[in-house]
C-alpha cells in the first residue's frame, strides 16, 4: 500500500510528538494497529486521494463527483423529455476552411429529410450539424 515508509527514527519522533494525545494512548495496546493508522493518515498527506481519505465515503472529492454525477443525469433527462424518445440525437462537429465545412455540412443535410432527420438500418436519428471555418 505504502511506497516509502518512515525511518524508525522519524516514526519515534511522530510517537514523541503524539505521545500526550488521548487518541494514541487509547491505542497504546495495540501498537500495530497504532502504527497502521499512523502509516495510513502520512500517506494521505502526501498522497491524498478520494481512496486514501480518512473521511471517504464522505470526501469533498467524493461528495463532488456525486454532485456532478447527479447534475449531468437531470439535464440530460430534461433533454430527453424535450425529444422523442425513439429517436437518437447525433451531435456532429465540422471543422474545414475555405468554406469546405459550411459545404459538407449541406451535403449531409441533403441525405436528411427537412426536419435533420435521417434513418440507418432502420433506426431513427436526428443531426445536429455545426460547421466551424478556422
Amino acid at each position: 500500500l505504502f511506497r516509502s515508509k518512515p525511518s524508525k527514527e522519524k516514526m519515534g519522533v511522530i510517537q514523541d510528538v503524539l505521545g500526550d494525545e488521548q487518541r494514541f494512548k487509547a491505542l497504546q495496546k495495540l501498537q500495530a494497529d497504532r502504527d497502521a493508522l499512523i502509516l495510513k493518515h502520512i500517506h494521505f498527506v502526501f498522497h491524498p486521494t478520494k481512496d486514501t481519505c480518512p473521511s471517504n465515503p464522505v470526501c469533498v472529492d467524493t461528495k463532488i463527483e456525486h454532485l456532478i454525477s447527479s447534475r449531468f443525469i437531470r439535464s440530460c433527462d430534461r433533454y430527453q423529455k424535450n425529444t422523442d424518445p425513439n429517436v437518437d440525437r447525433i451531435n456532429l462537429v465540422i471543422l474545414g476552411k475555405d468554406g469546405l465545412a459550411r459545404e459538407l455540412a449541406n451535403e449531409i443535410r441533403a441525405l436528411c429529410t427537412n426536419d435533420d432527420k435521417f434513418v440507418i438500418d432502420g433506426k431513427m436519428y436526428e443531426l445536429s450539424l455545426r460547421p466551424i471555418e478556422g
